[in-house]
């Protein structure tokens, strides 16, 4: 009796334990650094949009795939709704990506607001010049065109708070972006960051009310 009830409890832990898929955070651990996208929309889909298989350690966490890109407009809305997943060490429910004619936006939803802890790992700027979401500061890098076909930064202008938001003014004195030249502007704030230039910005926010992490792209 005794050894078909350890049995019972070894198969019942096993079970249990199985429960609990591979762990996110390698697919997403990029959008840390400037909502870099990349790796987490490449294991979702081809080049043309089409809906990946899901890595097989992802298998066990995935409830419900809908929705669908259209590859000829590049638009539509996939959401993945999850179960016993995890990123960054919080359980993870729901993931969405919308993509429009000017935007595309990522929702990374949590079970509860223990994700708020993430928000000062999460960071924006280019090499060493980056700060981390949750402050208050405003810059502005200046990259000029290289000889080996890439930007890199000339300038770095620190500027007051209370210009944020100001990235290319005239009364910023400051070179507009050009084939040589390149301006961006990175401003870190209380729920996340922004950062881009004249013709696109990323926005990162954080929000305890809908337990959301969102990486959004806007473009001209």
């Amino acid at each position: 009796m005794m050894n078909k009830l350890l049995m019972l409890m070894v198969l019942t832990s096993l079970s249990v334990g199985s429960a609990y898929a591979a762990d996110w955070t390698p697919y997403l651990s990029d959008i840390k650094h400037n909502c870099n996208v990349e790796k987490i929309h490449n294991t979702l889909f081809t080049q043309s949009f089409a809906n990946k298989k899901l890595p097989q350690a992802l298998h066990a966490d995935l409830v419900k795939r809908t929705g669908k890109i259209n590859p000829d407009s590049a638009s539509g809305e996939v959401v993945l709704q999850l179960k016993n997943a995890t990123a960054f060490g919080q359980p993870l429910t729901k993931i969405s990506y919308m993509v429009g004619d000017s935007q595309a936006e990522w929702h990374f939803y949590f079970a509860n607001d223990g994700f708020m802890k993430l928000l000062p790992t999460f960071y924006t700027g280019e090499g060493k010049h980056t700060k981390p979401a949750g402050t208050q500061h405003f810059w502005l890098l200046e990259f000029k065109y290289a000889d080996d076909d890439t930007f890199k930064i000339a300038h770095t202008h620190n500027r007051p708070y209370k210009d944020a938001g100001k990235w290319w003014d005239d009364e910023l004195n400051i070179t507009s972006s050009d084939d040589e030249h390149l301006i961006k502007g990175y401003q870190t704030t209380k729920t996340g960051f922004v950062f881009g230039t004249n013709f696109a910005n990323t926005t990162l926010s954080f929000n305890p009310q809908t337990k959301t992490i969102s990486c959004e792209s806007a473009y001209q």
